[in-house]
């Protein structure tokens, strides 16, 4: 009779919802089929169920999250490399050099090592096609001078790229560097750059250098306004009242432009460095420079000056200038 009660409390329990529980002294063993024998004297209570959040799938319209996206392209990377023997000679020599930077030949080894890299430095390998490169959204910071690249636009996938180095080579588009969200520092130095307008969409740049190139409009700094540090050595600039927006400006350089009106400077009071070497700038000209109080260092190399141009410098201040040698009377 015990076991016939036990046996209707525990279908009761079965289609109320419940389960068995077990208080001490309780053993249940499994018969094999679906059955729980108690031990003598056992005592039987049942218990309510708590009810589990909902845990809902995500929305497969949803996109992915950067984490997913990232795996997404070594996945691509790895399918690129294990097909190589397919790619165009250009791309496979890429491939090639990507391996021996990862240091093996397997790919799914060489996709995880190089997925890890957050700097890659490919300076002088002689690449010339990036879609390989392009895959490798986790870098952070990308070196990629003398090299004969043409076709620049497999950059536009590395969505993590905070630095990009380019130096001695040839550079005629900016779109895909453009759209770089991520970027603060961009070095394009010596690529016969001519129009940088695409660059007021990286309004995220902190640090920008496009010397030894082919300048003449600047009027996309109007929209960097959080630019720090700026080169521009060796360009053909004239007119720098775009400058006057980027009040965050500490360190400019604009040695070798044919600079003669300094005046949309006077307001950058937060300048510390600023060199105008071998620029048309004359002595009166550089009376506008006065206002500058907080310079730290202020260079006029080869513009002839009779008097002191930084009379307003703090003490410990750096002024560097050429001062014409005084005649004296016979």
């Amino acid at each position: 009779m015990a076991s016939q009660g036990f046996r209707v409390f525990w279908v009761l329990g079965i289609l109320l919802g419940g389960w068995v529980g077990t208080e001490p002294g309780y053993a249940a063993r499994s018969t094999g089929q679906g059955k729980a024998t108690p031990a003598t004297g056992a005592q039987v209570r049942f218990k309510q169920p708590t009810k589990k959040p909902s845990q809902k799938s995500p929305s497969p319209s949803k996109k992915p999250g950067a984490k997913q996206g990232t795996v997404a392209r070594n996945v691509l990377f790895q399918t690129m490399c294990g097909q190589r023997g397919k790619l165009s000679a250009e791309s496979r020599y890429t491939m090639e050099v990507l391996l021996r930077v990862a240091g093996t030949t397997q790919c799914d080894r060489a996709s995880q090592g190089l997925a890890k890299q957050k700097v890659l430095d490919l300076s002088g390998t002689g690449i010339r096609d990036l879609r390989p490169v392009g895959t490798l959204t986790t870098l952070e910071t990308l070196v990629l001078s003398r090299n004969p690249i043409e076709n620049w636009s497999p950059l536009a996938g590395l969505v993590n790229l905070k630095t990009l180095v380019i130096r001695d080579s040839a550079v005629k588009e900016l779109g895909a560097i453009a759209s770089l969200p991520k970027l603060t520092s961009l070095i394009l130095d010596g690529v016969g750059l001519t129009d940088i307008t695409p660059l007021a969409r990286l309004q995220g740049l902190q640090t920008l250098s496009l010397q030894y190139n082919q300048i003449q409009d600047i009027s996309a700094f109007a929209a960097l306004k959080n630019v720090t540090s700026l080169a521009l050595q060796g360009n053909r600039v004239r007119d720098l009242s775009p400058l006057t927006l980027m009040t965050y400006l500490r360190e400019l350089r604009l040695d070798g432009n044919l600079v003669e009106n300094v005046r949309p400077l006077a307001g950058l009071i937060g300048l510390e460095v600023l060199t105008l070497n071998n620029t048309l700038l004359t002595e009166a000209g550089a009376k506008d420079l006065l206002p500058l109080v907080g310079l730290k260092r202020l260079e006029l190399l080869g513009i002839p000056m009779k008097q002191n141009p930084c009379p307003t410098l703090r003490s410990g201040a750096v002024c560097a200038y050429h001062q014409l040698p005084v005649v004296s009377g016979n």
